[in-house]
């Protein structure tokens, strides 16, 4: 198997709402595998989802909550010729950032 990853500041990507928070920072990871199924897709990141014999199905589920607890976002896209998650997260702001030391 092969597995790659690029990261990338990206200026035009904002999550749209209310604040339009600008999401810049960009982790994409890409496999060649054969692909997510169809049928489990929409909820690839509930816990206890896996058709891996022996998985838990929490490994997903817990990337999803602490990019969201970081105000960010994870989607994915897939074929049969692999899967590509996309982690976007925003920037810690000044005041945030000194708020926490």
């Amino acid at each position: 198997g092969r597995i790659t990853f690029k990261t990338g500041y990206r200026h035009d990507i904002r999550l749209n709402g209310r604040d339009r928070t600008h999401l810049p920072l960009e982790v994409r990871v890409r496999d060649n595998g054969s692909g997510i199924a169809n049928e489990i897709r929409p909820y690839v990141f509930d816990a206890f989802v896996t058709t891996r014999h022996g998985g838990t199905g929490l490994g997903l589920a817990l990337v999803a909550k602490v990019i969201a607890e970081h105000g960010g976002t994870v989607d994915f896209e897939s074929d049969e010729l692999g899967t590509e998650f996309r982690v976007r997260l925003p920037i810690a702001d000044d005041h945030r950032a000194r708020r926490s030391q």
